[in-house]
């Protein structure tokens, strides 16, 4: 079966006799298959771009989170909180884009390694599939680890609101109280005035 490349007819037969749609007949044979042919990097170098560049913006994130931190340290456990800042702030958009990502690269690992001969690189690439794996692997951990202290926070914020409520109500009813203290001894002031003024006359 011949497919013409100028107008896609399908027919028995060879093409340097003419297409039998159009007539378009091909100059000669065929080149032949070179003996080497030179490996593609263009895969390769796709998995390693993708997995720097989702490494270089959790690290840029975690820079800035860092530098928003007061007073500013670069020890080791200021660098895990601003980590955990991070991994926090990229959860909705880092999580999903990386599943998509580690999806795409690992069919694109594959076809490599069905061929290898035809591609190099692969080297670059498992390095660049590793870093596509563990960035969500690491965010999810530095997710985690933050919950209990984000759950206890949330419960003395609610604690802290049943408080305000409660010293609300209290202050209400103090006020109240001293109004009342103040109406009896106004009464009071004013009875004792009176009998003062009566006295003297």
């Amino acid at each position: 079966m011949t497919v013409c490349p100028c107008c896609g007819f399908r027919f028995e037969g060879d093409l340097c006799e003419g297409c039998q749609a159009c007539g378009a007949r091909a100059v000669g044979q065929p080149l032949p298959k070179p003996q080497h042919e030179l490996p593609a990097y263009g895969r390769s170098l796709l998995l390693a771009i993708t997995g720097a560049l989702m490494v270089l913006v959790f690290i840029v994130e975690t820079i800035i989170a860092l530098a928003q931190r007061h007073p500013l340290s670069f020890g080791f456990w200021s660098w895990i909180k601003a980590g955990e800042t991070a991994a926090w702030r990229l959860k909705w958009i880092a999580i999903p884009v990386s599943i998509l990502v580690l999806w795409t690269t690992r069919r694109i690992y594959r076809s490599m390694l069905k061929t290898p001969a035809r591609f190099c690189g692969l080297r670059y690439a498992r390095t660049g599939l590793a870093a596509s794996t563990s960035l969500p692997l690491m965010i999810a951990i530095l997710i985690g680890v933050t919950v209990p202290e984000r759950l206890r926070q949330r419960q003395m914020s609610i604690e802290a609101g049943a408080s305000a409520e409660g010293y609300k109500i209290a202050l209400a009813q103090h006020r109240t109280g001293l109004s009342a203290q103040a109406g009896t001894a106004n009464s009071t002031w004013r009875s004792h005035s009176q009998r003062f003024c009566w006295c003297r006359n």
